[in-house]
Parts: C-alpha cells; structure tokens; sequence
C-alpha cells in the first residue's frame, strides 16, 4: 500500500466513524479531537478533492519515470531513456534483425 492509499483509507475511517474514531488511537478521545479535523469538518469539498484528486496526482508525478525500453532475450534493444524518444517502426524492425530475428522465419518447436 502506498501513502497515499493509506491516508485515503484513514480519511474514510474518520469520515465514516467520526469522532469516535479518536478514542482508538492512544492520547486522543473524541471530546478533544485535533485542530486539523474540525478545520476539515468546516471544509468537506477541500479535503475530498486533496485527498481524492490532488493528492494520489502529485504521488503519481513523483513516481513516473518516462521509461520506456524493449528488451529481446534479456538485451534492450531500444531505450527511450537513452533516446530522448518512442522508437519508429523501421527502427524496431531493424533493432530486431540486428537481434537474431529474421523477418517471416518462425521456428517450429519439436
């Protein structure tokens, strides 16, 4: 699971089981819940939408790399880290017969 999953998961606990999720988590009780949680009471939209949309795209910009490779028995035959670019497709055909690979040959397993 991934933070963001978690604190949607914790969101949804509070927000379906209230304050009384607070008496569950040591030091807190639901007659003194934290700052934070009555500011979110006040504001139900802002908080859906940062936990919901805002939150899980900025986790996901953060994550994507831009990687795109073929490999071919294990060899990467073309990199688009090393590119800069998506292969063409004289490109691939040719990083394949340099490969090994004859066009139309298809070998029969016995």
């Amino acid at each position: 699971m991934t933070l963001v999953q978690i604190a949607q998961m914790a969101f949804l606990a509070v927000a379906l089981l209230g304050e009384s999720v607070f008496n569950f988590i040591p030091f807190m009780s639901s007659a003194n819940p934290p700052a934070w949680y009555k500011q979110g009471r006040e504001n139900p939209m802002l908080v859906l939408s940062i936990v919901f949309f805002i939150a899980p795209t900025i986790a996901n910009s953060l994550i994507t790399s831009g990687a795109f490779e073929i490999a071919l028995d294990g060899k990467i035959i073309f990199s688009k880290i090393e590119q800069g670019r998506f292969p063409t497709g004289p490109e691939l055909l040719d990083a394949i017969n340099r490969a090994g690979i004859a066009q139309g040959y298809v070998q029969a397993a016995m």
